[in-house]
C-alpha cells in the first residue's frame, strides 16, 4: 500500500486494516483464492493501478504520521 502497489494478501493478514475488500486491496481465504486474485490482477491490467491508488490514498488518510498524531493527540 505505501509503495503504490496494489496488494493481494490474506483475510487474517488484513485484519484490523482500514481497507474495502476489492476497492483498495485484495483478500483470499485460500491459496487458490490468492492465485485467483493475482491472476486477475494480470489478466486486467487497468484494475492494479486502481487498486493501488485506492490503496495509497487510505493509507494517507488513515497511517500518514501526521494524521495519526493528530487523533492520538485528541484522545489526551
Amino acid at each position: 500500500m505505501g509503495a503504490a502497489d496494489a496488494v493481494v494478501t490474506g483475510q487474517k493478514s488484513a485484519e484490523g486494516l482500514n481497507c474495502e475488500p476489492g476497492r483498495n486491496i485484495l483478500l483470499a481465504g485460500t491459496t487458490g483464492e490468492m492465485a485467483d486474485q493475482v491472476l486477475r490482477l494480470m489478466q486486467t491490467p487497468e484494475l492494479g493501478p486502481i487498486i493501488a491508488d485506492q490503496a495509497y490514498r487510505t493509507l494517507q488518510k488513515h497511517y500518514e504520521a501526521g494524521n495519526v498524531r493528530a487523533k492520538v493527540l485528541s484522545l489526551v
